[in-house]
């Protein structure tokens, strides 16, 4: 039987549905061949029509005076609609409204931003009109209840249309999902793999992923270093930026700009730091990069521009360095490399991700971004998450299938072996690229591994400087809780039992391949010995955390300080403190013997085939293990037992679980960023609208360290008293 669609669209006094109401309301009805009719009303509301509303829909109030109140329009709509699929975008802003308005909407209900969200993955803009935009659709008239709902039916055959092209087996995926997910989509999933059915005759089983051919990253960078460029060469590419009119069709010289572009030139060429305050619409990106690509495409020498906001980043990438790109092309044989590299768990995990689609997911979240990731696998040559523009109800999902904590390019990894391992090409992407573009966090933790995250580099330019110290404080800082340990301990096994966790995932592996295993009697005593160095950690868990709390109860005097406690000389002499530091050392020792256990079988695993079933994914979950807790027990251990005058240690009590956190940070962060950064790099450059106290940086060098640096002190271009006026 042929399905009945209907397209619905509402136009409404605002966006809340208990105090706003409807105007206009439109119903197309469709097949998957011909339009069925259509319903098409104004409707006078109770309330004034605001404004605003009036200047987008182009509705006015007389229009309305005359119109059909929605009582008197209720039967007739919910007639025309039946029992038909219901079709939208961002659809149950309008069922809302007309529930509440008491018509019953009791169709099955399909959300074209769903749809697109999974068959359009990357897109910039899931608006109606973006998604039209995109699939070539035609939709002239905007905010009118008849156009947008006939551009929703269009956008939904389109995207229907797409949704038949995949393979049968991908499809039964998806329906798996949807159903699991409790998604929109479903409904129409259904029907295509019906239909799909119905011509083959049989399921297909589940298919291999398919990757996106990986594209060529380049070759590594050829260094001569003793190149340096010609400041008036600089300047000479900055100023042809006014060729490309396609960038910038109103392009102007700024004094300011070629300041500090001179500047920044001299700074990388001969080899010193450089400070440079510049004004709001100086154009600092591009008298940054115009510098800095020069100098690294002649040199070979790589350069990290290292910047605190996403938006910067991405204005970077997309919209600067596309223009320097250009520019070196006029000039230079080779092509400008450039690159982005994110924190580890901005990148989808190959291994993580073939598990979880084999183990099925856990709840409506793991479903629908499986359905996505499955669709967007064909599409990225990145696994970067910021191409989904997932929101941030998937964070627990995601969390479970990114590279965070995954030791896999050290691993035997088969999407290592292949080359698709997205993590991996990044850092291959990094390591051959003339400008690398990376984030504080991710400098930071570069030093705080000693130099083990980024390629090697020798010059620096640091954007959005003013947010360093800030940056470094958190990065260098630690925060833990008796329930940190104990997951910890419950991902080796929950409370003792050998099912569940990484023991329980190695006996599974171990149960594939029966009586072959030439390993098999010491992999069991390693898992056995796991499971008991756990419960004994487990048992020492609670006793410091308990002892804390006395401490925080007892050394609280002031309540009006809040939830935290500062953890001073004083109270480390205390006798409890004394108590305190013995558990400390107590379930210091356990940690010691369950990471001992954890590194022999991350060893074992990795060393080679021992013939189980899914060793990769073992192996990679031990050694993800090993890092996590070693970090957590460094940190307990420099927080209780340490007594380090250059750290703050405190307690804190959060007011919404009650927990309390043992956390620390570091006193000052100015030595290690000059011992670690500013002592160890050829050139540093800095730069900000607002790094300057009193229009000098004597405040800025004490906080962040940098003793030795050139300084620039530049102004708006912007004529801020007239504009203002």
């Amino acid at each position: 039987m042929t399905t009945r669609y209907v397209a619905i669209d509402t136009e409404t006094t605002g966006l809340d549905s208990d105090q706003d109401e409807l105007i206009e309301v439109a119903a197309i009805a469709f097949d998957l061949k011909n339009g069925l009719g259509e319903y098409n009303t104004l409707v006078r509301p109770r309330q004034k029509l605001p404004y605003q509303i009036e200047r987008l829909t182009g509705i006015e109030a007389a229009e309305l005076a005359s119109a059909p109140s929605v009582s008197d329009i209720a039967n007739d709509l919910a007639e025309f609609i039946g029992n038909s699929v219901i079709v939208g975008q961002s659809i149950a802003f309008d069922i809302n409204f007309l529930t509440r308005a008491g018509i019953s909407v009791p169709g099955e209900v399909v959300d074209t931003w769903d749809m697109a969200q999974l068959l359009l993955p990357g897109l910039a803009n899931y608006s109606l009109r973006g998604i039209a935009e995109h699939l070539g659709i035609d939709f002239p008239v905007r905010h009118r209840a008849r156009a947008d709902a006939d551009a929703a039916r269009s956008v939904f055959l389109a995207l229907r249309s797409r949704l038949e092209l995949l393979p049968l087996g991908i499809l039964q995926e998806l329906d798996r999902l949807a159903e699991a997910g409790e998604w929109s989509v479903g409904v129409v999933i259904r029907e295509v793999v019906a239909a799909a059915e119905a011509v083959t005759g049989a399921p297909a089983p589940l298919t291999a992923a398919v990757l996106a051919q990986p594209e060529e990253i380049g070759r590594a960078l050829t260094t001569s270093p003793d190149t340096k460029i010609d400041i008036s060469e600089t300047l000479e590419m900055l100023g042809q930026a006014s060729d490309l009119t396609e960038h910038f069709p109103d392009f102007e010289r700024r004094p300011e700009q070629e300041k500090m572009t001179a500047a920044v030139a001299q700074a990388l060429g001969e080899g010193h730091h450089l400070i440079v305050e510049a004004g709001t619409g100086t154009g600092k990106s591009l008298a940054y990069l115009a510098p800095a690509a020069l100098q690294a495409i002649r040199s070979g020498e790589r350069v990290v521009i290292s910047t605190d906001t996403i938006g910067l980043q991405e204005q970077l990438i997309e919209k600067d360095l596309p223009v320097v790109q250009e520019l070196l092309a006029k000039r230079e044989t080779e092509p400008l490399r450039v690159a982005a590299l994110k924190g580890r768990r901005n990148y989808l995990c190959l291994q993580r991700w073939t598990a979880a689609r084999h183990t099925g997911p856990l709840n409506k979240e793991d479903a629908r971004l499986q359905a996505r990731l499955l669709l967007w696998l064909s599409a990225t040559q990145t696994g970067d998450r910021s191409e989904l523009g997932l929101h941030k109800s998937f964070d627990e999902a995601w969390n479970k299938l990114s590279a965070e904590n995954t030791a896999c390019i050290q691993t035997s990894c088969s999407f290592v072996r292949e080359g698709t391992c997205f993590l991996l090409r990044a850092r291959r992407r990094a390591e051959a690229a003339h400008i690398l573009v990376v984030n504080h966090a991710l400098l930071l933790s570069d030093v705080a591994t000693g130099g083990h995250v980024l390629p090697p580099f020798e010059h620096l330019v640091i954007d959005e400087a003013h947010n360093l110290e800030d940056e470094a404080t958190t990065r260098f800082a630690f925060k833990g809780i008796e329930g940190d340990v104990l997951d910890f301990l419950d991902r080796i096994g929950k409370r003792g039992s050998e099912r569940g966790g990484l023991v329980g995932a190695l006996n599974e592996a171990m149960r594939g391949t029966p009586g072959i295993l030439a390993s098999e009697a010491y992999l069991s005593s390693l898992g056995s010995s796991l499971i008991a160095a756990a419960a004994k950690a487990r048992a020492r868990a609670a006793e410091p955390f308990g002892l804390l709390s006395q401490v925080f109860s007892d050394f609280s005097v002031d309540r009006a300080s809040g939830d935290r406690l500062l953890i001073t000389r004083a109270i480390r002499v205390q006798a409890l403190w004394s108590d305190v530091e013995i558990s400390a050392e107590n379930l210091d020792t356990t940690l010691k013997d369950v990471l001992s256990g954890l590194e022999n079988l991350r060893d074992l695993l990795e060393s080679g085939d021992q013939g189980l079933l899914n060793q990769d994914a073992v192996a990679a979950e031990a050694a993800d293990m090993c890092q996590s807790g070693n970090s957590l027990k460094d940190g307990l251990q420099r927080a209780l037992l340490a007594d380090d005058s250059s750290l703050i240690c405190w307690l804190e009590r959060s007011r919404f679980s009650g927990d309390l956190a043992i956390g620390t940070a570091p006193l000052e962060v100015a030595d290690i960023l000059n011992q670690q950064i500013f002592e160890t790099k050829e050139s540093v450059i800095l730069t900000s609208a607002t790094l300057s106290t009193e229009e000098n940086f004597g405040y800025l060098r004490q906080r962040i360290g940098l003793e030795d640096a050139e300084e620039l002190l530049l102004g708006s271009p912007f004529d801020y008293p007239n504009s203002t006026l």
